[in-house]
């Protein structure tokens, strides 16, 4: 901590209290550090996991005269000793399972985020980049993971586990693979207007048959997640006597209102906002799909 007198006027300065400054003071939305203590900053009321990975981000306006680490627990980041935009990915570990700025600098930040990087164990993830003849560019990826194919005329032959397989496209089994069924997955983003920042409100999209969210398939840039199930699409139901038919399309045409930030709670929390969003669709049932288009419904926040 500085201190600032008139010459040959004396001040009271009680160095105990000083011995226990970290140097860090809070103005607003700006953290400030004081060369003459050296310390750690610590975010409170945002528990760390043990072996959770976790991503920062943060602007250093000034620093001089001594440097800044970040630390998740006992794991720590890099030394920092320049101004700009940092960003640290960190393994949390330790016993203090807390996030703390340590500094020895005079120092200015600001624009903190974090957030947890999650891990992706479902039957999604993408193992293989497929090729397109027709188009003559790599055009997807598939889920699937053969342990080698190769083409022989008209036909694709794979081998997964030394049994060999026939690509057949006319087979009406769509999207099974090696005695496993997958769905097909489609994720897009939505950036009409980067600059500007909305509220999301709805989905619709035109096709030929019913598509859902995955699970947390959508997230805005601010790190909300959200999803939509089956029933979130339906329109209407039909009852004559003993049937029941649930009509989810209208002339082809599906859509849903977004429900909230999960990580609130999905009916009741924050409404989805950011610059821009990414959704992941799937289908629901084997088949061909058809998608024509897709449209994500937002207006412009002012809060």
């Amino acid at each position: 901590m500085s201190f600032t007198t008139l010459q040959n006027t004396p001040i009271e300065i009680d160095l105990v209290e000083q011995g226990k400054s970290t140097g860090w003071t809070v103005n607003g939305t700006n953290a400030i550090h004081e060369q003459c203590n050296e310390g750690s900053m610590y975010l409170l009321n945002y528990p760390l996991t043990s072996g959770s990975t976790y991503t920062l981000s943060f602007r250093v306006n000034s620093i001089a005269n001594g440097n800044l680490r970040v630390y998740a627990g006992a794991t720590a980041g890099t030394l920092i000793t320049t101004v700009g935009d940092k960003e640290e990915t960190l393994i949390a570990s330790g016993t203090d399972l807390r996030l703390r700025f340590y500094s020895t600098a005079d120092l200015n930040l600001d624009i903190f985020n974090i957030k947890e990087v999650l891990s992706d164990t479902s039957l999604k993830k993408t193992n293989v980049i497929a090729w397109s003849e027709n188009n003559n560019k790599w055009s997807d990826f598939r889920t699937s993971n053969p342990d080698c194919a190769f083409s022989l005329f008209t036909k694709l032959f794979s081998f997964k586990q030394g049994v060999q397989y026939v690509h057949d496209p006319q087979s009406g089994d769509r999207n099974t693979f090696y005695g496993n069924e997958y769905r097909t997955i489609i994720k897009l983003p939505a950036n009409t207007q980067p600059m500007e920042t909305k509220t999301f409100e709805s989905i619709s999209y035109k096709g030929n048959r019913l598509m859902i969210t995955t699970t947390d398939g959508i997230e805005t840039n601010l790190g909300q997640v959200s999803d939509l199930i089956e029933s979130d699409f339906l329109q209407y139901t039909l009852e004559s006597g003993l049937d029941i038919v649930q009509v989810y399309s209208v002339e082809g045409n599906y859509s849903s209102q977004f429900l909230r930030d999960k990580n609130e709670d999905l009916n009741n929390g924050s409404v989805l906002k950011g610059n821009y969003m990414t959704i992941e669709l799937q289908t629901v049932e084997n088949g061909i799909l058809k998608l024509f288009m897709v449209d994500i419904n937002s207006v412009k926040s002012f809060t």
